[in-house]
């Protein structure tokens, strides 16, 4: 994840057709190595919704990862 940062042209904060994004990914798998590398990272909106309204913070909470939270 962190050489995929680096590189230009490599948007961490696109959405899939769910509107999910790779922090809401990381943070609902509950991991946290993931989840710190990319909230590093300026573009990556932290507040970022899905389709159903959920931020990466519920969908951390929601799945029990404490760590992440």
């Amino acid at each position: 994840v962190k050489l995929l940062l680096e590189h230009e042209g490599i948007d961490p904060d696109s959405k899939d057709t769910q509107g999910r994004t790779p922090l809401s990914w990381a943070a609902g798998k509950g991991h946290e190595a993931v989840v710190k590398l990319l909230l590093e990272h300026e573009s990556v909106d932290p507040d970022s919704k899905d389709y159903k309204g959920r931020t990466p913070l519920s969908m951390a909470a929601g799945g029990g990862h404490q760590a992440v939270v």
